[in-house]
């Protein structure tokens, strides 16, 4: 795929608040593969996986800022991604079900910003939801499941977004966004 108009953004070193951002004047080529696989291994049993490859060459960009040319960047795009879910169902007494679902995903690092930038990190993150569903609210036929879940459950902290800020009295300072914490949560539908 040629990828045209890349949007590339480069901070004035003066003034880091300051930004220009400019359309890549060449276009970038991503190529990849993905695979999506999916198995009823058992009544009520699902195993579900995917599989991205991502290879990208970015152009040379012009940074209007600093009057230079550097190497350019596609971001947000790992060189490997890969998910599994495990979905399972119980029927309980009448309509009522118990359903598990666990999931687990992996992303390589990527840039969040051009290759004069750290990469994010690697990452790999376990999520989880346990339903109780289809007890009848009165007499309307409508429904009722309440739903414990979970994301990031084993708490792993990684570097989502990072930035280097140079310029004059600056020392090359590094911005970091973390990503979020273990969450839980409770929900009824």
């Amino acid at each position: 795929t040629r990828y045209r108009d890349r949007q590339v953004t480069f901070p004035n070193p003066a003034n880091p608040s300051s930004n220009e951002t400019v359309n890549a004047e060449d276009p970038a080529i991503i190529k990849g593969i993905e695979v999506d696989l999916m198995a009823r291994v058992a009544s009520g049993l699902t195993l579900s996986g995917s599989y991205a490859y991502t290879d990208w060459q970015a152009s040379t960009d012009y940074n209007p800022v600093l009057g230079v040319s550097q190497q350019g960047a596609i971001t947000y795009t790992p060189k490997h991604s890969v998910s599994l879910s495990l979905d399972h169902e119980l029927p309980l007494f009448d309509d009522v079900t118990l359903a598990s679902h666990v999931d687990v995903v992996h992303s390589g690092s990527f840039y969040s910003q051009g290759l004069n930038h750290p990469k994010t990190d690697a990452y790999t993150m376990i999520n989880g939801r346990l339903t109780i569903g289809g007890f009848d609210v009165g007499n309307s036929g409508a429904k009722l499941a309440i739903s414990l879940w979970g994301k990031n459950l084993t708490n792993k902290a990684w570097r989502v977004y990072q930035f280097n800020i140079v310029g004059p009295g600056l020392s090359d300072v590094t911005t970091v966004i973390w990503n979020e914490p273990r969450t839980f949560g409770l929900d009824a539908q």
